[in-house]
């Protein structure tokens, strides 16, 4: 944790609460094509959650680093309703160049409790976990060769030249994604929270198949809240058996951030 002297300073900051925020599906959202580079001195959201905000500054990028891990395990706690219904424009300039995830951890941080009067307290307690595991018969995903493309990490991904793998996120209707993966990736993205809120596992998945390698991940399941009308796909529990895994319920550590106070900011 960075002491308060040794965080970037913002110097301006102007935030407006988000009256018509986009409704259609992944709109927003980064795709295939080619991104901007991010800015390394000014940081702009969009239409966001309150929720989404702390997901950001207390857990992707705390400390001024992406964490991927701890951004997918941690559960948010006792939040109420407003913190995911209202959303908010942010527009903010940085003294100097601190960089995109600076801007968007400890300088993020010091902008929610300065303006959202926000607090709130980390937890640890023992609880219901999911166990990914091995099925009988053993794994039916295709093992990526060595000297093959770069697969995308969501935890730690092999370094050197070559190609990205293909991954396509999502299903009309469903949920899912094709990918290449190693488990521990695998289990972090079908852990139910703050990046994956439609998923129907309501607990942290931990990863003990004893597997080291990447996978080429092909699967579809249903949703926690299915879209009207949508032909389901097969249940979690069902789709995950396709892959040769399954999933068994037991106990391990949760992490909580748990609400204290927060306030709807004033526009500016």
């Amino acid at each position: 944790t960075l002491a308060a002297e040794d965080i970037p300073k913002w110097d301006a900051v102007a935030i407006k609460r988000c009256i018509d925020p986009p409704v259609a599906r992944g709109e927003g959202r980064e795709s295939g094509a080619a991104q901007a580079a991010p800015s390394t001195d000014r940081l702009t959201l969009n239409c966001v959650p309150l929720s989404v905000l702390i997901a950001s500054a207390y857990e992707g990028f705390a400390g001024g680093h992406r964490n991927q891990d701890k951004m997918v395990r941690t559960s948010l706690e006792k939040f109420p309703d407003w913190t995911n219904s209202e959303r908010f424009t942010i527009e903010a300039k940085a003294q100097g160049s601190p960089g995109p995830e600076m801007m968007r951890g400890p300088m993020l941080q010091a902008l929610l409790e300065d303006r959202f009067r926000l607090k709130v307290h980390e937890e640890t307690r023992e609880g219901k976990v999911f166990i990914l595991r091995i099925a009988k018969g053993g794994p039916k995903m295709e093992a990526l060769e060595p000297g093959g493309c770069i697969p995308r990490g969501f935890g730690p991904s092999p370094a050197g030249p070559g190609n990205p793998c293909p991954y396509t996120a999502e299903r009309d209707g469903n949920m899912g994604f094709d990918g290449w993966m190693n488990m521990d990736s695998f289990a972090l993205i079908m852990t139910s929270g703050i990046r994956n809120p439609q998923s129907p596992l309501d607990a942290p998945v931990l990863n003990q198949t004893g597997l080291t390698g990447f996978y080429h991940v092909q699967w579809e399941y249903s949703p926690l809240n299915p879209v009207a009308g949508a032909p389901l796909a097969a249940s979690v529990f069902t789709a995950v058996q396709k892959l040769g895994l399954k999933f068994e319920a037991g106990k391990g550590p949760n992490q909580f951030l748990v609400f204290d106070h927060a306030e709807r900011p004033t526009d500016n």
